[in-house]
């Protein structure tokens, strides 16, 4: 997890993709030989006043699930703003 104070949903996905890039760009060497690509799946939850770190964690955790349902590296967002 990572928190980013003062952050706009849109700085975190830059952040987000940044982080992506820099894993895609680092295989996982499992010997001399054998390199395995490394993907990420990464929740954004924006927090507002009315929301709480354990709510944003929520969010975060089940935005990255929706994530997780395409192949590869992806970046979801929730926003205080949108429903649900």
């Amino acid at each position: 997890m990572v928190c980013l104070p003062g952050t706009s949903t849109g700085q975190a996905r830059r952040v987000a993709e940044r982080l992506l890039a820099t894993i895609e760009d680092s295989p996982v060497a499992l010997s001399d030989d054998v390199e395995v690509a490394v993907t990420a799946q990464i929740g954004i939850a924006g927090i507002d006043e009315r929301t709480s770190v354990q709510e944003a964690v929520d969010h975060a955790v089940r935005i990255a699930g929706l994530a997780v349902a395409g192949a590869g590296d992806a970046i979801a967002i929730w926003d205080p703003g949108q429903s649900g």
